[in-house]
């Protein structure tokens, strides 16, 4: 999924507020593309039914489990 938002100085922000044709000085698209694109994201994760914290969790467990199988397979080449 494409990165919607990035960082500066700790706080959040919309990428695409500050391309053509806001430029950073406030919507001016009747049908403003953050609004659905916010909406859309939410949704996503609203339709997952976990939160944040569970994602990283999850996440976290893949890579240790990842991690578990490349030392198995690192075993069983090396008998």
């Amino acid at each position: 999924m494409e990165r919607l938002t990035a960082r500066d100085r700790g706080h959040a922000y919309y990428k695409k507020c500050f391309e053509e044709p806001c430029i950073g000085g406030g919507c001016e698209i009747e049908d403003c593309k953050l609004k659905i694109d916010i909406c859309e994201n939410l949704a996503r994760y609203e339709d997952l039914g976990v939160t944040p914290d569970q994602i990283r969790e999850i996440d976290e467990l893949y890579t240790e489990k990842c991690e578990e199988v490349n030392q198995l397979k690192k075993q069983l080449e090396s008998e």
